[in-house]
């Protein structure tokens, strides 16, 4: 357990603020500290306890978030915070989802177990998402709606057990906030009211288990969806083989910055 003490000074220094924390913020800095930890710890153990099993490592790892994540939203009702998400509402599945290389990898092979009918339109849809995002700038992919792959026709996402973090994280105050960003979404000064405590148990939690993945020396950059998800159905084999080596799992896809904090 070596490393806690630079994955805490890794968040603490990303997390750093010029003005000084009030008491509620110091609760909430320590709370996502304390998530992140715990997070890593719990992710070392597993990955030592099953090297081998990638994709049962990130599906572990989303339980433990859907936990930590519930409890968020209970703190968030409690501070008086009202989520505005309901079931059917899918303004945010309309956005570009960035992801790292073990969920996307995961979510290919649960493609890949649909239904021959259900994977074979899934996987036109994210051939045609991926044309349409290349052909257009960093930019504006951010600043155009497209309907996810995967949300089906009832508007619920077909793969949600396994959804990427981002869009576990996806959440809104006001149903305003999201219909306004939809339909002007050329404007750049739109803004999605969030709760507090969900954004930092949440981020807290992912960038915990992000770093266990790094510290393996695994691939944790950031990929754009439908580009990434393409590659990862069409070569399965070899994306997860560049991956088990430590190297860019995807060689094809748009890739962004890494955001993980570093030591």
């Amino acid at each position: 357990m070596d490393m806690i003490p630079d994955v805490a000074a890794s968040a603490a220094a990303a997390a750093a603020s010029p003005a000084p924390l009030n008491e509620r913020e110091k609760r909430l800095a320590d709370k996502g500290m304390q998530s992140l930890i715990d997070e890593y710890r719990t992710g070392v153990v597993d990955v030592h306890a099953a090297p081998g099993d990638g994709l049962g490592i990130t599906r572990r790892y989303f339980k433990r978030y859907a936990i930590v994540q519930e409890q968020a939203y209970e703190a968030a009702r409690a501070a008086g915070d009202k989520v505005a998400c309901r079931e059917g509402c899918a303004y945010c599945c309309h956005n570009r989802v960035v992801a790292p290389a073990h969920e996307l990898l995961t979510l290919a092979d649960t493609i890949e177990q649909m239904p021959q009918p259900q994977r074979a339109q899934v996987m036109d849809r994210v051939a045609r998402n991926a044309e349409r995002i290349e052909a257009m700038d960093k930019a504006t992919q951010f600043r155009t709606p497209m309907r996810c792959a995967l949300l089906g026709e009832d508007n619920a996402c077909m793969a949600y057990e396994d959804r990427p973090s981002n869009c576990r994280r996806y959440h809104s105050l006001r149903l305003s906030d999201c219909e306004n960003s939809f339909y002007q979404s050329d404007k750049l000064d739109s803004r999605i009211r969030l709760s507090t405590p969900v954004l930092v148990a949440s981020t807290a939690q992912y960038l915990g288990f992000r770093r266990v993945l790094a510290d393996r020396g695994l691939d944790t950059a950031n990929y754009e969806m439908n580009t990434a998800l393409r590659e990862a159905l069409t070569d399965p084999q070899a994306c997860g083989e560049r991956y088990t080596r430590g190297d860019a799992a995807f060689v094809h896809a748009v890739r962004y910055d890494d955001e993980l904090p570093k030591p």
